[in-house]
């Protein structure tokens, strides 16, 4: 019974991070830019009229950015383990490694990549272990699900990215 309140508790910090990370990544949207252009008036004498226009927030595309995060799913495959399933935005993966090992690998690969936004959840409840690392920045949004019963021998990771 303990284990379903928990799981009741994860859910719910789950839900509100990614609440969050939605206001979040709405703060980062441009303000529409007010242009002032002069008019004549029928004496000659000018006045600035104020009109807003909103800015193009997409790029021509004769201009080549490059994304300052080259991650894909090949980069969050953690090295001491085997795949179960791959897909080009998510991984199935399993270990036998101890899941906290796991969990601090993928905060430093969180960090090393840059991402200001992040949401940390681990749980051990009676050996069941169920961490979830939720990450991002302005060109990515990656997450992981790291989860160990106490009877298996494996830990079992999901990841994926947007």
């Amino acid at each position: 019974m303990t284990s379903i309140k928990v799981l009741v508790v994860l859910l719910i910090i789950f839900y509100i991070a990614v609440l969050v990370q939605k206001n979040y990544s709405k703060s980062f949207q441009k303000p529409e830019k007010k242009v002032i252009v002069p008019t004549v008036s029928p004496t000659l004498t000018p006045f600035p009229t104020l009109i807003q226009t909103a800015m193009p927030t997409v790029l021509p595309t004769s201009i080549s950015v490059p994304k300052t995060s080259n991650a894909n799913i090949d980069s969050f495959i953690y090295p001491n383990s085997s795949r179960v399933s791959i897909e080009e935005n998510s991984v199935v993966l399993q270990s036998s490694d101890d899941p906290q090992a796991i969990t601090n690998w993928y905060k430093e690969k969180i960090t090393g990549l840059g991402m200001n936004a992040k949401s940390f959840v681990q749980t051990n409840t009676n050996g069941n272990v169920l961490n979830k690392l939720i990450a991002a920045n302005s060109d990515l949004k990656v997450s992981m699900t790291i989860s160990k019963k106490k009877n298996q021998s494996s830990t079992e990771i999901i990841v994926n990215i947007n």
